[in-house]
């Protein structure tokens, strides 16, 4: 499992790349922000959290994504929105499957210690 979460946090890193990128060709400025990253990594270091609660709290993160992304189709320019159809959400919908994959795979000791 642990090979399958570095996979998904180097999958946002690029995705996080590209959007930076595009921000800085449009003349912005990216925000340094961790963004969901960030935010698992309090939750699990800050809480006595199991494997369980820990990847049930990812796969949520990685499910609002695709929301976000299905959502920012209707605003973003058609440069932006080619990456997001091509590249982003393909990525996003990739990640999301292999965090509901590795929820789903959880031992019966690691959900009895849920």
């Amino acid at each position: 499992m642990p090979e399958c979460l570095s996979e998904c946090r180097a999958s946002h890193a690029d995705r996080a790349a590209k959007l930076s990128q595009h921000v800085v060709d449009a003349g912005g400025t990216p925000t340094e922000s961790s963004g969901i990253w960030g935010g698992f990594e309090k939750l699990v270091r800050n809480s006595n959290s199991t494997a369980h609660d820990a990847l049930a709290q990812l796969e949520m993160f990685e499910a609002e994504r695709l929301v976000q992304y299905e959502a920012a189709k209707e605003i973003v320019p058609a440069p932006v929105l080619a990456v997001l159809n091509n590249d982003l959400l393909p990525a996003q919908h990739e990640t999301h499957l292999k965090v509901s994959t590795a929820l789903k795979a959880l031992s019966p000791e690691e959900l009895q210690n849920a």
